[in-house]
């Protein structure tokens, strides 16, 4: 049988090779299916015409360099599993070394940087009985993430000003619905949330340090979080945005607003996921806004395809939740009776 430790190494290798997953999937695999297969990328293999600067093509060259900045992530779990014995917080583990600034991971840490599964802890309420359990599933986390942020989505069709991110500005071209929404999403999203998360994830180290130093505690490691790292990622969002996209839809505070909100998600999940398909949603809502011109046929659309989502995830969990309980019966039944 695998020893404790082996489940929680096994665990952090699980994280790392779903973030590189995910990450390969939404960022390489999508983006060149729809640019050669949906035409994305079909002006810029015109015969005789040059490589423009804004096309689908050379903005995805320009990402490429986002994406491979965002793989360095890893280092965070990697250094988490280095550094830090199971069962220790990087905020309280003594002795302390400067190595404490890489141990702090979001990529899928909620048992042990999600502020709700440690507060649900706090409050007695442990292991099974924990209220945010649910959250160590990440694709529950991810249909989740969708369903919530994507009728978020149809509220910004409805009243743009919801718009709480500039998106990339794409020369204008012959192009099919699909790919036009994809790449207004991906790869600059992933991109972007990865290159921020970085410095989000540092910053934290930075905080446990402090306070595996001077003895404060995983409370005050939260609270400086909230209180101090999340506006600070609020401004470099707002300052990166200002930088790479100048005079956009989208103002100054609401950018602000939504690089401090979407890292207090973080924080609170201790999941990367929210906040990027949140991004994901608030681009690709922006550019089907854009495209699709009668806004009945979106809410048509969007509306039945999020109530079959959500539909379908409840009848799954409710069959998997009588599974379970067939499975507990059937284990405490005695044999033979």
């Amino acid at each position: 049988m695998m020893s404790t430790k082996d489940k929680w190494i096994k665990s952090e290798y699980k994280e790392i090779v779903f973030y590189l997953f995910l990450g390969i999937f939404v960022t390489i695999i999508i983006p060149l299916f729809v640019g050669f297969s949906l035409l994305g990328f079909e002006e810029s293999f015109a015969s005789g015409k040059p490589l423009l600067f804004g096309s689908y093509l050379t903005n995805y060259m320009v990402y490429l360099s986002f994406i491979v900045a965002s793989l360095f992530l890893i280092i965070y779990p990697i250094g988490r599993l280095i550094a830090i014995k199971r069962g220790e917080h990087p905020a309280t583990q003594r002795p302390v070394s400067w190595f404490r600034l890489f141990t702090c991971s979001f990529i899928y840490a909620p048992e042990s940087n999600g502020f709700l599964y440690w507060l649900s802890e706090k409050l007695g309420f442990k292991d099974k009985k924990n209220f945010m359990r649910w959250t160590l599933n990440p694709i529950r986390i991810l249909i989740f993430s969708i369903i919530i942020f994507g009728i978020y989505g149809l509220l910004q069709i409805q009243y743009p000003q919801l718009t709480v991110s500039s998106v990339p500005q794409i020369q204008l071209q012959q192009i099919t619905i699909a790919s036009g929404i994809v790449f207004s999403a991906e790869p600059a999203s992933w991109g972007e949330n990865g290159l921020l998360l970085f410095i989000f994830s540092l910053f934290m180290g930075i905080n446990a340090y402090v306070c595996a130093k001077f003895k404060l505690g995983i409370g005050a490691w939260f609270a400086i979080g909230f209180l101090i790292v999340c506006p600070l990622m609020g401004l470099n969002w707002m300052s990166y945005h200002f930088l790479v996209y100048g005079n956009s839809d989208a103002s100054m505070l609401a950018t602000f607003i939504f690089g401090w909100l979407g890292s207090t998600l973080t924080l609170l999940f201790g999941i990367f996921i929210l906040f990027w398909i949140w991004h994901v949603m608030n681009n690709a809502f922006w550019k089907l806004g854009h495209i699709v011109t009668i806004k009945e046929d979106i809410f048509l659309i969007v509306g039945i395809t999020l109530g079959l989502l959500t539909l379908s995830w409840i009848a799954v969990e409710f069959w998997l939740r009588k599974r379970r309980k067939r499975k507990q019966f059937s284990e405490v039944s005695i044999p033979g009776n």
